[in-house]
């Protein structure tokens, strides 16, 4: 019983080592333990949708990691995305829209220019400020838009545009960056539904993200008179963004694992002398 109990005890040790540990990558710090690892959020994101080019493209800022808001001490984490390209080349002013392509690249940048207080409203934020800095700021993660339907379209967002809210959903698949090795492929599940009679298409992602948007200018854009639809310019959106994935456990959650292990081992080995 004392060999059982001695295991124990080292078990115990080992585990309260790990537990108060969290992963860090060039400043950014989470807890991947978390019971919804990995998923950040952002609410100052703005957006520029090119009616000419059918190209949706933006920048934001993350304000929190794993729920937590101080995941980057001395540093922010902002991010770009684009090459989003609309499928379908009317632009309804409500209704579904359909968009292949696209990625996001994260930022790490050791020298902010916002404070947090000032990264909460969007006419602060830049092309410039949130990116990459002409190589300044390394590239924390970069993302590509990931296939939803698996068919000839090859859709990797969906947006939804309401009177007054447009909200969209969307796959990433992790192809670079200095945090890439800590994530877990394929571990979202996608879920597109071709037709009314059709079975859905399911696959899986690295990453699942959403976006809503409700403050909106439309001043850039030509509209048809008699049908209502945006034939040329460029609108602007403001709104907040949600993105989720999977990062690989810390040691903590394995030395659970182990200090089972090593009880029933200490167990079996004490019934035999006795």
């Amino acid at each position: 019983m004392k060999i059982v109990n001695k295991a124990l005890a080292i078990a115990v040790m080992l585990l309260a080592s790990f537990s108060v540990s969290a992963t860090t990558i060039d400043g950014v710090t989470w807890n991947p333990d978390h019971v919804d690892d990995f998923n950040g959020g952002s609410i100052s994101i703005y957006q520029e949708f090119n009616i000419t080019t059918g190209i949706l493209s933006g920048y934001g800022y993350v304000h929190t990691l794993n729920d937590a808001g101080d995941f980057c001490s001395g540093c922010e984490l902002t991010f770009h995305f684009g090459d989003y390209k609309l499928l379908d080349g009317d632009i309804p002013l409500v209704g579904l829209d359909y968009f292949t392509g696209g990625s996001i690249q994260f930022y790490v940048d050791h020298t902010p220019e916002l404070t947090l207080l000032e990264s909460l409203t969007t006419s602060n934020l830049t092309a410039l400020n949130t990116g990459s800095e002409d190589g300044a700021n390394a590239l924390w993660l970069d993302l590509d838009g990931h296939i939803r339907d698996g068919g000839a379209d090859d859709i990797t967002f969906i947006g939804v545009n309401g009177s007054e809210t447009t909200v969209g959903v969307g796959g990433l698949n992790v192809v670079g960056g200095l945090a890439a090795d800590e994530m877990v492929p394929n571990t979202k599940l996608n879920v597109f539904s071709p037709g009314v009679d059709l079975d859905p298409i399911l696959s899986f992602s690295d990453f699942s993200f959403g976006s809503t948007f409700s403050v909106f200018d439309t001043s850039g854009v030509v509209f048809d008179e008699e049908t209502g639809i945006a034939i040329s310019g460029i609108a602007t959106a403001e709104g907040g963004l949600t993105f989720n994935g999977q990062s690989i456990p810390e040691p903590s959650s394995l030395a659970i694992f182990g200090l089972g292990l090593i009880a029933l081992a200490f167990g079996a080995r004490n019934k035999e002398h006795h």
